[in-house]
Parts: structure tokens; C-alpha cells; sequence
């Protein structure tokens, strides 16, 4: 045996140890996809659980990337050459469109083998996504005043979602055959959901913006997407969960985006300064709004702008900038600490009146092996009852289980647990007393029921939550101890129901504010009330 002398060892442990250490700071790792031959860019668009990447390269000509074949083109359809790809799902199946001289813009899917013709209603089609079942959503005609959003399959042909409004969009579909996009509505354009069983939710607003577009949509039923002033020129992002409602979660710039969004409600988009350039985001509750380009490693001389969708693996697809020789490069990004087998748990609503119905689901990073997967659920409380177990069928990545609450004397927040092999997930389940009944029941000193701040302390961001019993114009500030106001969350009317402010930790001005002790001031009607909140940087 070679021994080496300690004097020796020491001197390469100093020299190695920082170079890893530094490394392991890196939140993710970089792949550069490359460009379809005689191209010079490509621009990666979607992603599915196994990876798979799909997008256009050049001006127009769609492609599938898989690890060990890389990047292959994808043909249109005869007589519509120039081809764009949007959705694909889990079994590989992708949808886009199609154009050529002559040929109007035509929604197309790949399954296999050549390209298919979905046809359109009127002249022209977009397709934007397609789920599991094969359920493809998206626009026809395609960029005209009376756009209509669209689902397809191949038993019904296209089905009209909002056929009473003058405008709507399908942006995205989730595995149980929910859609999101945005529709025209009293005052602006507003977010939706449209249910399998035919429902179509308007997602509503939140206070100072005009207008929001729904972009992305998980199993649960999370929304995310854009928020937009009246004028256009401030943009923001939300995230819509049932329970609290739309949430205003800031944003990386004066102008910002949201394209893709998984089980776990981590989205990923795109904004922009005033004055800056583009920066590619990732939101997630541990974190908030974080800038990708910033867990990287910076010696890659990357600045990635666009983030375009996130799988449950954490797989990150968009497009980056090389500063250094000015290229534009297709990138995949993925974690450095693997998400795991078992992705996510979640549940919808997050926040119920007892003894309302309220739905849990699991989320496997990849499909389920022969035979399914079987994971074990428990309940930290009585007041929310969960079966032993729940079994994700073999091929498929999701199932879903129901949650029993019964009465509790006050607010009772519940831990759901969910166990994958030797992996454990928890969430939160928090069950309101039922509201009184009887008009004599409701005195004015109840007119509003205010809860914990939460998370408390946070070292980021934290949600206040309050429930109107009835409409209200409501304000929601942070003062700090000193009295002076650090920020304003809401000021606008309000329904009666269960809301949500969120305070992502900064200033008017976008500055961190320091640690210290804050409070969330509500005024509702001659209601007013604090709450106590610990920031922790």
C-alpha cells in the first residue's frame, strides 16, 4: 500500500475541498440540447416525466429530444412544412402545429409516425398541450378576434370550452382532464378552470390588476399564471390553490410570465426589469422567486431568459444566452439534489369548513412499475380521516384519495402524510369550524375570522388568511414594530368567503426587509385586527 504523508494530504484536501464545496452550492446542473442540423438555435418549449423535450429549431421546424438519440425533427403534415411543437406527454405523444404555402395554421400530432392533421373549427388551429389520456387543448381559430379555446379528442372531435365568450385560450391541461387558460370577462380577461364535467370556473381577480392569464395547471387543480395592470405596464405572477384563492406572488421585474408548473406548484417563467435584461425564474415555497441564473454554475457563461416548463423531477427547459460568444442555447436543466421517486402530495381544498369534501393526491416522479405503486397515508388528527393506503396504477404517475373532516370546536390544521418506499411526504390541511347558521348567529364583532400568519417565523415569505362573512372593502398592510408601513397587500372589495395575503419579505420599493418582528393589519369595514409575524432572515 502507497502511503501518502500527511503534510501532503493536507495540502490537496485544502486545495480540493473549497472547488467541491463551491459546487455543491449549485442548485442545478446545465445540459446544452444543441440546434436541428443546419441550425444555429432551438427554443425547448415542454418537457415530461421522462425528460423528453420537445420545441422548434430555426424558424419553424419542430423536434424531439430524448437522451441518447438527441434531437430529431418532427415533418408536417403534406403540403404544411414548416412545423412548431407545444405539448407532450408522458407516453411520448406531441402536439403542435403546422403551416405551408397556402396552407393555413393547422393544430398537428405526432404519435409515432407521421404527423396528423387535427383539422380546425373555421380556417386555422393551435395546439398547445395534450395529457395522459390524450385529451389535447388549445385555440381555433388561431390569433383572431373571436378565438375560441379548444379541447380534442379523437371521439369528439374539437369541443368549444367558452363558446359565449368573445375570446379564450386553452394553454394547458392537466393528467385528470382539467383545463386552464384565460376568456374574456366584465372589465378585462380573467383565468379559468373548465372541469371534465363541463364547468367552467372564473378564476376571478386579485386587488390592482385588470386582467389575469391562467398558463399552467398541476393534478390538484393549481393555477399559475400572469397578473396585468389595466395600462400593461406592470405584470406580476399568482398561483390560484383552492382554499386560498389567487395569490399575487411579485415578480422579477416590471414585466413577467409564467409558462410551466408541477405536482409540487413550483412554476417557472420569464421576466424583466424597467431598465434590465430578460431573466428566466423559478418559484417554490421554500424559496419564492428566485432568478436561474443564479443557481447555476457561473463559469458555464450562461444567462438564462426564459424558462418554459418544469417536470416533477425538476427538470427545468428554456433558453439561454452564452455572454461570452453571444449564442442562444437550448438548455435542460436538472437538480443536483434529486426530487426522488415519490414527487408530490397535495391537497385540494387547502383550507375546508369541517365536514366539506376535500380531495388528497400523490404524484411518482415516473410512471408506476408493474403491479402499481402502493403508498401509506396517515393523519396527524382525528378531524381529517385518510385510508391506510392508496395505490398509483401501473403506467400512470397519479392517484387520488379521500379526505373525511369532521367538526372541530377552532381552527384545526391537520399534517397529512404520505410514505413512497423509504420516502416521506407531508402537507398541511387546515379545517375551519362550520359557520354559524341563523342570521341572529352572526354579530358584527364575528363580520371577520383572522388566522395565524403562516409559515411563523419564515425566513422568505408567509400568507395571512381571513374570512369575510360577508362583502367588504378590505385592507391588508405590514407594519413593522415601529409603526411604519413596510407594505401594502390588499386594497379592494372583497367577497364573502375565506381569502389569502401573501408577503413575500420585501419593501414597497422591492427591498428585503430586515429581521425583525412585523405585523399583518387588516381593515374591514369598522373591522381591524394584527397578527403577529416573525421574520427571520
Amino acid at each position: 500500500m502507497t502511503r501518502i504523508p500527511l503534510r501532503l494530504a493536507l495540502m490537496i484536501a485544502c486545495v480540493f475541498a473549497p472547488a467541491l464545496s463551491h459546487a455543491q452550492n449549485f442548485r442545478y446542473t446545465v445540459e446544452q440540447l444543441g440546434a436541428l442540423p443546419g441550425e444555429t438555435s432551438a427554443i425547448p418549449f415542454d418537457i415530461n416525466s421522462r425528460g423528453q423535450v420537445v420545441g422548434w429549431s430555426g424558424n419553424a421546424r419542430a423536434f424531439v429530444f430524448t437522451d441518447g438519440n438527441g434531437m430529431v425533427e418532427l415533418f408536417g403534415p403534406t403540403g404544411r412544412p414548416s412545423t412548431v411543437a407545444r405539448g407532450i406527454n408522458d407516453a411520448g405523444i406531441i402536439v403542435g402545429e403546422a403551416w405551408g404555402s397556402g396552407a393555413p395554421l393547422h393544430a398537428v400530432r405526432w404519435s409515432g409516425g407521421p404527423a396528423e392533421d387535427l383539422g380546425a373549427l373555421g380556417t386555422t388551429s393551435r395546439a398547445w398541450d395534450i395529457n395522459a389520456t390524450g385529451l389535447v387543448v388549445g385555440v381555433t381559430p388561431a390569433d383572431a378576434l373571436n378565438t375560441g379555446a379548444f379541447i380534442f379528442d379523437d371521439g369528439n372531435g374539437f369541443f368549444l370550452l367558452a363558446p359565449a365568450r368573445d375570446y379564450s385560450v386553452a394553454y394547458d391541461v392537466n393528467d385528470a382532464g382539467v383545463v386552464t387558460g384565460y376568456m374574456t370577462a366584465p372589465g378585462g380577461y380573467h383565468a379559468y378552470r373548465f372541469s371534465p364535467d363541463g364547468e367552467l370556473q372564473d378564476l376571478g381577480t386579485t386587488g390592482g390588476f385588470a386582467h389575469n392569464f391562467g398558463k399552467a395547471i398541476n393534478i390538484s387543480g393549481q393555477v399559475a399564471g400572469t397578473l396585468h395592470s389595466a395600462s400593461g405596464n406592470s405584470e406580476r405572477v399568482f398561483r390560484y390553490t383552492d382554499g386560498l384563492g389567487m395569490i399575487q406572488l411579485g415578480g422579477v421585474g416590471q414585466t413577467n410570465d409564467v409558462w410551466g408548473m408541477n405536482s409540487r406548484g413550483d412554476f417557472v417563467g420569464r421576466g424583466q426589469p424597467t431598465a434590465g435584461l430578460l431573466r428566466a425564474f423559478i418559484y417554490t415555497n421554500e424559496h419564492g422567486l428566485e432568478d436561474l441564473t443564479t443557481l447555476i454554475d457561473p463559469a458555464l457563461n450562461l444567462r438564462l431568459f426564459y424558462a418554459h416548463d418544469i417536470n416533477d423531477a425538476g427538470q427545468i427547459v428554456g433558453l439561454a444566452h452564452n455572454y461570452v460568444t453571444g449564442a442562444s442555447v437550448a438548455y435542460r436543466l436538472t437538480p443536483t439534489i434529486p426530487v426522488g421517486a415519490f414527487a408530490a402530495l397535495a391537497v385540494s381544498p387547502v383550507s375546508i369548513e369541517a365536514t366539506s369534501p376535500c380531495t388528497g393526491w400523490v404524484t411518482l416522479t415516473t410512471p408506476a412499475p408493474a403491479g402499481g405503486a402502493t403508498l401509506f397515508l396517515s393523519s396527524s388528527s382525528v378531524s381529517a380521516q385518510v385510508p391506510g393506503s392508496v395505490t398509483i396504477p401501473e403506467g400512470t404517475r397519479h392517484a387520488s384519495f379521500p379526505i373525511t373532516t369532521t367538526h372541530v370546536p377552532a381552527l384545526a390544521t391537520v399534517q397529512i402524510t404520505a410514505q413512497y418506499l423509504a420516502q416521506l411526504r407531508t402537507t398541511q390541511l387546515d379545517i375551519l369550524p362550520a359557520a354559524p347558521t341563523g342570521i341572529d348567529d352572526r354579530t358584527p364583532a364575528m363580520a371577520v375570522r383572522v388566522f395565524p400568519a403562516a409559515p411563523n417565523p419564515t425566513g422568505q415569505s408567509a400568507a395571512f388568511r381571513y374570512e369575510l362573512m360577508q362583502a367588504s372593502e378590505v385592507k391588508v398592510s405590514v407594519y413593522d414594530v415601529a409603526g411604519r408601513l413596510v407594505r401594502s397587500l390588499v386594497d379592494a372589495k372583497q367577497e364573502a368567503r375565506l381569502h389569502s395575503a401573501v408577503w413575500d419579505g420585501r419593501d414597497h420599493s422591492g427591498r428585503s426587509a430586515p429581521s425583525g418582528v412585523y405585523f399583518f393589519r387588516i381593515q374591514a369595514g369598522t373591522f381591524r385586527d394584527n397578527v403577529k409575524l416573525v421574520l427571520v432572515r
